[in-house]
C-alpha cells in the first residue's frame, strides 16, 4: 500500500521540530545515536523517504546542526528565536513558511526524538490524508495518547501561526491508531530505554 503513495502528488511538506534545548536530558538529544545514526540524521532520512514537496527543520542552536553532519540532506533550516516557549514556537515558524508556499496543501509534523517511527507509520498517516484532505490527521499510540506525527491541511496553517494554536473540534481530526509508542527521549531514563531497545534489536 505504501508503495502506491506519492506524496509529491499530495503537495505535502514535512516539518521536523528540532529546536528544543534538551535541558532535562543534559545534552543535545538531536545528536543521540540510534541504529547507527544520530536522531537528527535518522529523522531527516525518514522524512526524505516519503518524497515531500518541501522539507523543513527548525533549530535554535546552529552548532547542533553542524555537529549532526547533515551536509548531504536536502532541507531548509528555520531558526526559532523563541524556542524556549516550546513546541508551539516551532509550529508557528513552520506554518509561516508553509503558508508562503502555495503548492503545499498539507504539513506533516515530526519530532526529532521519536526514534520508533518508521516509513510504514508515516504511510498510514499519508493514506488517511489522501482520504480526508480537509481534516487534520493525528496518531493514536498504543496507550491511547493522541499526538504527532500528524498532518495538518492548508486551511489550518494560518491558525497554527496564532499564539494559542488552533482550538478545533473532534470532527476536524481523523485519528490513525498505531499499535505501539513512537519513542520519546526527554531524560536519561528515556535514553537508557532507547539504548536497551536498540540492543534488543541488534541481539
Amino acid at each position: 500500500m505504501s508503495s502506491s503513495i506519492r506524496t509529491s502528488d499530495l503537495s505535502l511538506g514535512v516539518g521536523i521540530l528540532a529546536a528544543g534545548s534538551s535541558k532535562r536530558l543534559g545534552h543535545a538529544k538531536q545528536l543521540v545515536r540510534y541504529q547507527g545514526q544520530n536522531l537528527l540524521q535518522r529523522c531527516l532520512s525518514l522524512a526524505s523517504s516519503v518524497a515531500p514537496r518541501a522539507l523543513w527543520l527548525t533549530y535554535s542552536d546552529y552548532t547542533v546542526l553542524e555537529a549532526a553532519e547533515l551536509e548531504a540532506a536536502n532541507f531548509e533550516a528555520i531558526e526559532v528565536s523563541d524556542a524556549e516557549l516550546g513546541m508551539s514556537a516551532s509550529l508557528r515558524a513552520l506554518a509561516k513558511v508553509a503558508l508562503a508556499h502555495s503548492a503545499i496543501q498539507g504539513l506533516l509534523i515530526l519530532l526529532v526524538d521519536q526514534y520508533q517511527l518508521d516509513r510504514a507509520w508515516l504511510s498510514r498517516l499519508i493514506a488517511a490524508h489522501q482520504a480526508h484532505p480537509d481534516c487534520a490527521i493525528a496518531s493514536r499510540y498504543s496507550d491511547g495518547t493522541v499526538g504527532v506525527p500528524a498532518i495538518f491541511p492548508r486551511a489550518w496553517f494560518a491558525l497554527l501561526q496564532s499564539s494559542h494554536g488552533y482550538q478545533g473540534t473532534r470532527a476536524d481530526v481523523q485519528i490513525v491508531p498505531i499499535d505501539r509508542e513512537p519513542g520519546d527521549i526527554d531524560q536519561l531514563s528515556d535514553l537508557l530505554a532507547a539504548q536497551s531497545d536498540q540492543s534488543t534489536k541488534n541481539g
